[in-house]
């Protein structure tokens, strides 16, 4: 009686224990019993030990269950009157009513052990032997509950699967403390099993796991909590790519317009590439007619980009972007109808010829134009330029550019 007077007070859950029966062996019966105590550790480890008359070499069994169904069980064996064993309960629930058995019967003897107390264990005798199918079993009944405060309660649901009632418990507890960063990650885990739309980039889940470290929590919190960050972080990189890809082609669209009213000496006119093949060129600009690719140049007007492209007929690429119109530019601003000094400034070193001259004009005022020449100005960058020169009667030149050529460097 001292011994279970001493395991009593160890006793962390309630626990009745329905007796024990003493006595000795009567013409081949044997009293038996079975006396245990309980100790809770942080409701986690639940440790059931206990003494027995049972010789050494018992095999004892422990269940923890609910409702006729076993949640635990772990197998034990007497060592010198004593058993001790451990149950991981740190997945149950709180606050609710489980049953938790300790038994021993002769399915689970050796033969010497049946030959001792019975095929069947009907040479057991004592208040706790009692019958179980066609066979006696010492056994030993206990109602256990893990008492729990809420938090650690809403916990233990949203592990057993209950995500609204640990949402709707932690929703309060978070609120009240928004540095217990492991309610926040339960919560946040709940929400995202609980609710679809919860899966998704900037949802709450999301933003309650991006609003701390989740490396500061325990391991299997942590991994869990990992596991639907590094989701989002892949889905966000997709997006990230999807928006990335949305600008570059916006991007290329504006620059495309800007180029439809541009030139770069040596590679475009009007988005136009010099060597861009012909087949590309009229995928945009189809043919009202076939061209002759026997000429030594082909031409093809453009008249929406206000260009005439000139073909080379062998390979069949763009040779040459021409334009009269002042509608195209330079990145500076320099265009047909521009001062040809502007043009000087910015391509030196480009050589000069006339080609034609309309005379000379007699007796022309000092402001009146006496003579024109027209001529071509070439650069090594890839640009032609059409000059026309007015000559006025005072001896004056006044150069203005007429056409813009993009040629290969």
């Amino acid at each position: 009686m001292n011994e279970w007077m001493r395991f009593g007070r160890r006793l962390g859950i309630t626990a009745m224990v329905w007796g024990m029966c003493t006595g000795c062996a009567v013409l081949g019966y044997h009293s038996v019993r079975i006396d245990t105590g309980m100790v809770n550790e942080g409701n986690c480890l639940l440790t059931v030990e206990g003494v027995t008359n049972l010789p050494s070499g018992f095999p004892l069994v422990v269940t923890l269950g609910e409702n006729n169904n076993v949640l635990k069980r772990v197998n034990t064996k007497v060592t010198k009157g004593q058993y001790s064993t451990v149950l991981d309960v740190s997945d149950l629930e709180g606050n609710k009513r489980f049953d938790l058995d300790v038994y021993t019967e002769a399915s689970l003897w050796t033969p010497e052990q049946r030959d001792w107390l019975g095929e069947r264990g009907q040479r057991m005798v004592g208040r706790q032997v009692e019958e179980q199918g066609n066979g006696f079993r010492l056994a030993q009944h206990f109602i256990v509950v893990l008492p729990m405060g809420k938090r650690e309660a809403a916990i233990r649901r949203i592990q057993n699967g209950d995500y609204a009632y640990g949402i709707a418990a932690l929703d309060a507890i978070v609120e009240q403390n928004s540095d217990d960063t492991q309610a926040i990650a339960w919560l946040a885990l709940a929400l995202v099993h609980n609710n679809q739309s919860e899966r998704h980039l900037h949802s709450r889940a999301y933003d309650l796991l991006h609003s701390f470290d989740v490396n500061t929590l325990p391991q299997n919190l942590r991994e869990q909590c990992q596991s639907w960050l590094d989701r989002w972080d892949d889905e966000e990189a997709v997006e990230r790519a999807k928006q990335e890809r949305a600008e570059a082609i916006a991007k290329y669209r504006r620059d495309a317009k800007e180029r439809q009213k541009a030139f770069v000496p040596g590679q475009h006119m009007a988005d136009i590439f010099i060597g861009e093949e012909a087949r590309r060129v009229f995928s945009t600009f189809p043919l009202d007619f076939p061209l002759d690719w026997q000429q030594e140049i082909v031409s093809f007007e453009i008249p929406e980009r206000q260009v005439i492209v000139y073909f080379d007929p062998n390979t069949r690429k763009v040779v040459e972007i021409a334009t009269v119109s002042p509608d195209i530019h330079h990145v500076s601003g320099l265009g047909v109808g521009s001062d040809f000094e502007r043009v000087l400034e910015l391509f030196p070193g480009g050589s000069m010829s006339w080609e034609d001259s309309t005379g000379r004009v007699s007796g022309a005022n000092i402001d009146e134009v006496a003579e024109v020449l027209n001529g071509y100005y070439t650069h090594p960058k890839g640009v032609v330029f059409g000059v026309k020169r007015e000559v006025l009667g005072l001896g004056l030149n006044i150069d203005t550019v007429t056409s813009i050529s993009v040629i290969p460097k």
